[in-house]
């Protein structure tokens, strides 16, 4: 799986921040196998320059699994690596939902090809 790291220019995108992100993303959702094919990451920060109390980091994360359309996910919070826990904790949930989704239609698909089948 390729996990891609961006930030904007108010976020120091640097090298630990890019290879603990792919440790977190890599940790959580490994185990969905080869059914993810690439992650992308966007930290942000909301307030840009402006120094105010509040979630205004924000960590977008969208995923690509194979033979699926790209899904999703951002978390807002006042740390970095807090929005990036709480859109990996949200983004986990939407691909499990999303293959045990896109498993259920297979199943369905197949048997009514099966019902069809013993018709005949």
């Amino acid at each position: 799986m390729l996990v891609l790291v961006h930030t904007d220019s108010n976020i120091t995108g640097d090298e630990r921040l890019k290879e603990y992100t792919e440790e977190i993303v890599h940790g959580s959702i490994d185990r969905f196998g080869n059914r993810v094919t690439r992650v992308e990451v966007q930290f942000s920060d909301q307030d840009g320059r402006e120094k105010t109390k509040g979630d205004d980091k924000r960590c977008v994360l969208e995923v690509r699994l194979a033979g699926l359309h790209p899904l999703s996910v951002s978390h807002d919070a006042h740390k970095v690596k807090d929005a990036l826990h709480g859109a990996v904790e949200k983004l986990e949930k939407l691909i499990a939902h999303t293959i045990e989704k896109h498993v259920d239609s297979q199943r369905r698909a197949a048997a009514v090809v099966v019902e069809e089948e013993a018709e005949e």
